[in-house]
């Protein structure tokens, strides 16, 4: 289970090619999961007559399936995260052929990709790796917001439009590895922006708010309930020191700057409490390990025009306790901080959470993907 280890600086961990794919919010044509791990692609499916939101992924002979879903273990691990390996434009699919073990099963699935959806495979030289890119078109204007790696990293603005058909290539400071493990974007060019200083003051109101209904409750309370109180308020103080130092050494940009990106690019952002993380190095690389992570999600939009965004549920929720019943009680809940930052633009009854069975997302969560990182757009 995700928890901090305040004396904690940077650990190591098991490497595994993992990246992630954000796209603004538009009626899409369905997910695609590699397989049924931890029953996700059946938990989202449930959902379909609220979201209107199909999920296809590989079935039992194989083939591509909106029911009847391949169990997990059907599928290794390095292809279970199908946003870094099969990127969906509106008439080419991408492949990830380059730097994966699992290179001629990649292949393999991308031959049925391009059969069953009609897309037609484009190889390239260099894989644009689904999460450091957010297609928007709004207006009839077609144009793509691209983590400012990938620049330094050898494509060109003109690779870019060529290869994605846009007008405008946006180059983002990276606040994480990739852009949809910090941001998405709706089709009102409203780009929605993780910022840690507002986790970290929601954290503060959290703990400030179990003393409040400790104080105002204490002779109504059982001890056992008090004590459980102070026990969550005492962890909560652990999780906010780590969290306070861990982000304020980071070694990625602040958001500051990817604000300012934004701004410039006539996007307006809504900075949001949607992330706490820690450190892992990962051969020589430093990446984010989440205990929430409400960014990293699917965004469609259903049959009236809303938005709906279905997201990983929080580690930190589930860890701690912090229901429905107890954010009512006390007025607290990660998801409770989410929910209220984005209460303007998306309804919270179109905010879906996703937990898998047996903490089948925290377990996503704590190897640096999450819900976003496991499915592909299909537009």
């Amino acid at each position: 289970m995700f928890y901090f280890d305040i004396n904690m600086d940077i650990k190591n961990t098991q490497s595994y090619n993992l990246a992630f794919k954000g796209m603004n919010a538009r009626p899409l044509k369905g997910i695609f999961m590699t397989s049924d791990i931890g029953g996700i692609a059946s938990e989202i499916r449930l959902l379909r007559s609220k979201t209107g939101l199909d999920v296809f992924t590989l079935g039992k002979n194989g083939d591509i399936v909106s029911e009847n879903f391949a169990p997990e273990g059907t599928i290794p691990f390095q292809v279970m995260w199908a946003q870094d390996l099969f990127s969906f434009t509106e008439k080419n699919l991408f492949l990830e052929t380059e730097h994966n073990p699992a290179v001629p099963l990649i292949k393999e699935i991308g031959s049925k990709l391009e059969a069953y959806f009609g897309k037609k495979y484009s190889p390239n030289s260099y894989h644009l790796q689904g999460g450091n890119f957010i297609n928007v078109e709004t207006k009839g204007q077609k144009e793509i917001l691209v983590g400012n790696y990938e620049l330094k990293n050898g494509l060109s603005v003109e690779e870019i439009k060529d290869r994605f058909q846009v007008d405008r290539v946006h180059s983002i400071p990276q606040v994480a590895a990739h852009l949809d493990a910090f941001m998405f974007v709706d089709d009102a060019k409203r780009a929605f922006v993780c910022d840690d200083e507002l986790t970290l003051k929601g954290i503060v109101e959290g703990i400030l708010k179990i003393e409040e209904y400790v104080k105002n409750n204490f002779l109504k309370i059982r001890e056992t309930e008090a004590r459980r109180m102070f026990d969550l308020r005492d962890n909560l103080f652990k999780l906010l020191v780590g969290f306070q130092r861990i982000s304020g050494n980071s070694p990625y940009a602040k958001t500051d700057e990817a604000v300012a990106a934004l701004e410039k690019a006539g996007y307006k952002p809504i900075r949001i409490p949607g992330r706490v993380y820690q450190f892992l190095r990962t051969n020589g690389q430093i990446q984010h390990q989440y205990g929430t992570n409400f960014a990293n999600a699917i965004l469609h939009k259903n049959s009236v025009g809303d938005t709906v965004v279905i997201t990983n549920a929080s580690t930190n929720d589930l860890y701690f306790g912090l229901d429905r019943e107890f954010e009512q009680k006390v007025g607290f809940s990660f998801k409770k901080m989410f929910e209220d930052s984005v209460a303007p633009y998306i309804k919270k009854e179109n905010i879906h959470y996703i937990e898998g069975q047996d903490y089948a997302v925290p377990s996503l969560l704590n190897n640096l993907g999450g819900i976003h990182c496991a499915s592909s757009e299909i537009i």
